[in-house]
């Protein structure tokens, strides 16, 4: 497979031109992630970040049209780099935001809503249609705490919908393999950043340097260093740093559980 940031941008180019006849459907296609802000690595776990917004009047069904066409693309160009599926109507972006959706796998994006605003705002770039960004307003604390209330019950209805894979999910994060670990600790660290400093970071590549100017007292630091090392330098890890990363991470786990969402874990 290539994964190199040339071919992300021609898997990039072959999508706009299928959604490009999908006349009236869609009003923007927004590119966030590394490709966004040029920290794209082209390693394993790379992927193509694009959020779809839904003219208003689109069909109930758009979305799955979208999806279709995001499948199109990939099997197209060789299934060399995945495309992420988030697609949203354009008055979901907006406040009051819309809360009574079904908690269902189908509507994770609504769940991360919050989220996907943050990167649209930090460091996306609109590659199709309507320049929507500086008309969406940033979410806010009590936005992003609403959010991941929400997502709470959310993964209460998955596990009871799929009670099996609810419980695998669960074992894996208590134990994950370090590319897990890594990723769970970078986008962590995000959150943590967010509620001490009341700014965004979506940059997996940024949020290191971020809390260790921000946070100085972050009782993770190593952790998260390493985590950054892992994801962008992972050839120069070594097993003890490996080592150090799995037992860390069981600290920062429970550290989690035990304390509300807004708790920002710093040296006492």
């Amino acid at each position: 497979m290539d994964k190199s940031k040339e071919r992300a941008h021609q898997i990039i180019a072959r999508h706009i031109e299928s959604i490009k006849r999908l006349r009236g459907l869609v009003k923007s296609v927004v590119l966030v992630g590394s490709l966004s802000d040029d920290t794209y690595t082209g390693n394993a776990g790379s992927d193509i970040d694009l959020i779809h917004v839904l003219n208003d009047d689109a069909a109930a069904d758009a979305g799955n049209i979208i999806r279709s066409c995001i499948s199109q693309t990939e099997a197209e160009t060789g299934n060399d780099i995945p495309i992420s599926r988030c697609v949203y109507f354009y008055k979901n972006l907006l406040p009051p935001y819309k809360t009574d959706f079904e908690l269902c796998a189908d509507n994770k994006d609504m769940v991360e809503l919050p989220i996907e605003i943050f990167r649209m705002k930090d460091s996306g770039r609109i590659i199709y249609g309507e320049d929507i960004i500086g008309k969406i307003p940033v979410p806010t604390r009590n936005d992003v705490l609403l959010f991941h209330n929400i997502s709470k019950s959310w993964n209460k209805a998955i596990a009871e919908q799929d009670p099996e894979r609810y419980k695998r999910f669960l074992q894996t994060a208590a134990a994950p393999p370090i590319r897990l670990i890594a990723q769970s600790v970078l986008t962590g660290a995000m959150t943590h950043y967010y509620f001490y400093t009341g700014d965004s970071c979506s940059s997996k590549a940024k949020i290191y340097e971020k809390v260790k100017t921000s946070i100085p007292d972050y009782r993770f630091i190593k952790l998260l260093k390493l985590s950054h090392k892992w994801r962008f330098d992972p050839e120069n890890v070594d097993d003890d740093e490996k080592a150090f990363m799995l037992k860390e991470y069981q600290v920062w786990y429970e550290t989690r559980l035990k304390k509300p969402f807004d708790f920002v874990p710093t040296v006492k």
